[in-house]
């Protein structure tokens, strides 16, 4: 086993490269994956939001931090404040951190001046290194971007060159392979439903928390999806795959994953397109678990999706006709139950064939089964 002079292995090397690219995939937080991460190089881990007025939003960018660099707050000093307070005004000027982040929208030079920013400079003894950077309107203001890394505490050793070139090579594989996943979620059949679902008009959204459910809806959403249909999903009556409900925190998406997104059946709404992101809209924004704002999206696809050939899939996939006959009311999302009171056989028999037909397209519940069929059979948006 290969060891620098400083002790980092060839193995713990492979394994803060497997942290980091679970995060990138979306299997666990951003958060534990860099402190898991950081730990090898007997490092802290940051998330640091910046405001950087001099990098357009949207744009992509992964770079050391130097010594020239301003240390931003923390995320979760940020949102001591008003996370989009404009330049000028002054909220909870009273609070240091709220007075230095207002002094950094207005002028950044000014900022390096500010108490909060010496106290922070000593914390981190200047020897802070980014990952990569992701720019994300649910940070801050428009322009802001998010900075992913390590650092040292003042009376701690810095980072010596053979640590340098391990954290950039880390650092460097991380675009391409952020590139490559949302490559392969393309080429999924479910993928390429829900992503060129995405280019319709947009849909309805809500404010949710992790821990409480629906919060909020945007007056825009109003509209589009019936408040009562809306209120079914906090029910339960929208069928989401149980792990989705667990996971909507930090598991499927962080500031550089593609957002999460499925296509799930709806009792009452029939195919329901459901994607969860980060919400940009500063008027409606709620501050839930770790200083994340979530939205979900959701869309009927009864207008714009035409009923699937589900004689073409019953012969694609070999269906008995006991199958072939529910397969349809799946599909507009009713349950297996609900099928069984049309088609006049007894629900035990409905949910035996519900479970076949699963067990035929490999997916694991009715969820899965619309999105493959939308994704595979669908029209070519």
């Amino acid at each position: 086993m290969s060891r620098d002079a400083r002790g980092v292995s060839a193995d713990t090397l492979q394994q803060a490269n497997e942290q980091i690219f679970a995060a990138v995939l979306g299997l666990q937080p951003w958060t534990d994956a860099l402190g898991a991460a950081a730990k090898t190089f007997r490092a802290s881990s940051a998330m640091i939001v910046c405001a950087a007025p001099e990098i357009g939003p949207g744009s992509f960018a992964y770079s050391w931090n130097t010594r020239e660099d301003m240390m931003r707050p923390f995320l979760d000093h940020y949102h001591k404040v008003d996370p989009f307070v404009e330049p000028g005004r002054r909220r909870m000027g009273s609070d240091r951190r709220a007075a230095a982040v207002d002094q950094l929208l207005i002028d950044p030079q000014d900022y390096v001046r500010t108490e909060f920013y010496n106290d922070f400079a000593r914390h981190t003894g200047g020897r802070h290194i980014c990952v990569f950077e992701d720019h994300d309107l649910a940070f801050g203001p428009p322009g802001s971007f998010v900075r992913l890394g390590f650092y040292r505490a003042a009376n701690e050793p810095a980072f010596d060159q053979t640590e340098l070139a391990m954290i950039t090579e880390l650092m460097h594989s991380v675009p391409p392979l952020m590139a490559l996943a949302e490559k392969n979620f393309a080429s999924l059949a479910a993928g390429r439903g829900a992503l060129a679902l995405l280019e319709g008009q947009s849909a309805a959204s809500l404010i949710l928390d992790a821990h409480y459910g629906i919060l909020h809806i945007t007056a825009r959403a109003r509209h589009l999806v019936l408040e009562a249909e809306l209120a079914g999903l906090a029910d339960g009556n929208v069928s989401l795959k149980p792990s989705f409900k667990k996971d909507i925190g930090w598991r499927k998406v962080g500031p550089s994953f593609p957002h999460a997104r499925l296509i799930v059946p709806s009792p009452r709404m029939g195919p329901v397109f459901v994607e969860l992101r980060f919400v940009p809209d500063h008027a409606h924004a709620f501050v839930g678990r770790k200083g994340a704002r979530y939205a979900m999206k959701l869309r009927a696809l009864e207008q714009e999706a035409p009923e699937l050939p589900c004689q073409l899939i019953t012969t694609h996939y070999g269906l008995r006709d006991q199958e072939a006959l529910l397969l349809p009311f799946l599909l507009r999302g009713l349950t297996p139950i609900e099928a069984a009171t049309r088609l006049r056989i007894s629900e035990a028999t409905a949910k035996r064939h519900a479970v076949t037909l699963y067990r035929k397209l490999a997916v694991r519940d009715q969820a899965g089964l619309v999105a493959l069929l939308y994704g595979q059979f669908g029209p070519s948006w």
